[in-house]
């Protein structure tokens, strides 16, 4: 092929231009049709009820108040324009009523998206050309209604598409040029410049619209990260997070708490259930710890099976994350009382829990597609095995003596001694804790 020296872009075209023509409608069909993952079309959905709901009670009160000059001014003041335009705008009012009582009943939204387009627009115009003949500046009348037009489309809602704000600003040309001719201004004369303002007022609602797509963009993104974080931290951590530049921010070495725990036997109890209230069991026990561990400021990192882990101490500081965790643990044992309590006789459930504190690595850790955030590091293991050994202790929590030196005067203490783990050749001191003071 023989080199052009044109950009890459047009190398294909033909030479009579059909390449780049295809190009230019492609383009065409996009700007039309435009490509928008799930989240976006939520987003655009959501504000478009919202919005369209808002612009109905503007409508209503707007009407009643053109209403209510019309007959001031008509029958008051004896002004014949206002008088031929009433039965117009009483006609407009309960219009704007009907659409109003169509939404308080959750019905014809979609119908209410184009209600500038079939309802506004027209029957602003049909206003104006009912009120020009007896009014005696009729050319004034006719651009007030022309800027009505003009106000309209800049006020319709953002959609996905923009075929509402072509077609208002084609219907708005139409219009305005009847309007003026209503009003005796030759149709050549004003003709150029109609058309320049409806297509400098359709640009600006088109780039109010591409803005407004923009902003659903990032918005979702936002929204997914916040989600994202949703699933491990506390709502208050989740915005400390999301506002301090997210979760690179909050990486690295931490000392922090871990907190492990394991609902014991629960293979032995599974196999008894069907699948669904396997589910359901683990659903409503996840659901009462979680809570537990948020009211105080953990961290969720991760189900694991039918235990949890979680920390304290990290994103946020914590001076006091050892008591946090400690209490916790306390209270999720205290919470677990409740949980079998609704689950009946046949499916208590007891657990294990275990606490020590370290310092770990903090960050997101995972493949390209999949990542979690997640703490790493000796810490970590060290808190799993000490939450294993509750069973063979004969008690529900553990806490390590790195714990322990932390909060020793908070609560009432127990040494098991030193105790040898799976992993570390010394011997760890645990305790058992319960609420009160240290004796």
């Amino acid at each position: 092929m023989r080199e052009t020296g044109l950009p890459d872009q047009f190398r294909d075209c033909h030479p009579l231009g059909i390449g780049c023509l295809s190009r230019v409608w492609q383009k065409i069909r996009q700007f039309l049709n435009p490509t928008l993952d799930h989240d976006i079309r939520t987003i655009l959905a959501e504000e478009l009820s919202t919005y369209i709901r808002r612009m109905s009670r503007i409508r209503v009160i707007a009407t009643l108040l053109l209403a209510a000059m019309a007959l001031y001014a008509g029958f008051a003041l004896r002004q014949k324009d206002w008088l031929d335009a009433l039965p117009v705008l009483a006609l407009y009012a309960a219009l704007a009523f009907s659409i109003e009582l169509l939404l308080r009943f959750g019905r014809g939204l979609w119908f209410c998206r184009f209600a500038a387009v079939i309802v506004d627009i027209p029957l602003l115009f049909w206003g104006a050309h009912a009120s020009i003949p007896a009014n005696p500046f009729p050319q004034v009348a006719a651009c007030f209604a022309i800027a009505g037009f003009a106000v309209f489309i800049l006020l319709l809602p953002v959609e996905e598409r923009p075929l509402t704000i072509l077609f208002a600003s084609l219907e708005g040309v139409l219009l305005s040029v009847l309007a003026l001719h209503s009003a005796g201004v030759q149709f050549p004369k004003w003709f150029p410049s109609v058309v320049f303002m409806f297509l400098v007022v359709g640009l600006s609602a088109l780039l109010v619209r591409n803005r407004a797509i923009r902003i659903a963009e990032q918005y979702a993104i936002e929204r997914r990260a916040t989600e994202h974080l949703g699933r491990f931290f506390s709502p208050n951590l989740t915005e400390f997070i999301t506002s301090h530049g997210g979760l690179a921010e909050v990486s690295g070495r931490k000392r922090i708490t871990v907190l492990f725990s394991d609902i014991r036997g629960f293979t032995t109890l599974s196999e008894k259930l069907d699948a669904g209230e396997v589910v359901a069991l683990l659903n409503r026990y996840f659901e009462a710890m979680v809570k537990v561990i948020f009211r105080h400021g953990g961290t969720l990192d991760k189900f694991i099976g039918d235990g949890i882990m979680a920390y304290f101490g990290a994103p946020l500081a914590q001076a006091d994350q050892a008591r946090r965790a400690i209490l916790c643990g306390l209270d999720m044992l205290a919470a677990l009382s409740e949980v079998n309590s609704a689950l009946g006789a046949k499916q208590k459930l007891a657990i294990g829990i275990g606490i020590h504190t370290g310092e770990v690595i903090l960050g997101e850790v995972g493949s390209p597609d999949h990542k979690d955030f997640t703490a790493i590091g000796d810490t970590v293991n060290l808190a799993a095995r000490i939450e294993s050994l509750t069973k063979e202790k004969k008690v529900g929590i553990l806490v390590s003596e790195f714990s322990w030196k932390e909060c020793k005067a908070d609560f009432n203490f127990k040494s098991l001694g030193r105790v040898t783990v799976r992993g570390k050749k010394k011997a760890v001191k645990v305790f058992t804790v319960s609420r009160g003071k240290a004796k």
